[in-house]
């Protein structure tokens, strides 16, 4: 199982209620662990090219959501080869052995609803 979180080191005014974080350090250092986003590729389903589109950062207009996107993907780009290794020995781990082991995606359902999916887009 790889799962990969991305943190951001902030002080307490700068978390949300909705955020999740924890304190660091000692306590009043006020050193949060905010986190920013996980990856957790048991959970990958298959999705055509042309169910999904580039994002490019700088058209983003939440100024936010655009710097959360570039930090996550500053932090992914170094693992994606490592990322992309994992992905496909559980890919065929699950494909040849048919286990799915729990909080795993079936990628064998998934695979045929996808297939479904295009088919019903195709015929329309």
């Amino acid at each position: 199982m790889v799962l990969h979180f991305l943190y951001e080191m902030v002080p307490k005014s700068k978390t949300w209620k909705s955020d999740y974080y924890r304190e660091i350090g000692k306590p009043g250092d006020d050193i949060y662990k905010k986190l920013l986003g996980v990856l957790d590729i048991k959970k990958m389903i298959p999705v055509s090219e042309t169910l999904y589109k580039r994002i490019v950062f700088r058209d983003v207009d939440d100024r936010k959501y655009r710097l959360l996107l570039q930090k996550q993907f500053r932090f992914l780009l170094p693992l994606k080869e490592g990322i992309l290794q994992r992905a496909g020995v559980l890919y065929a781990e699950q494909k040849e052995t048919t286990v799915v082991k729990p909080m795993h995606c079936n990628f064998t359902v998934l695979e045929k609803a996808h297939e479904d999916y295009m088919l019903g887009v195709r015929l329309r």
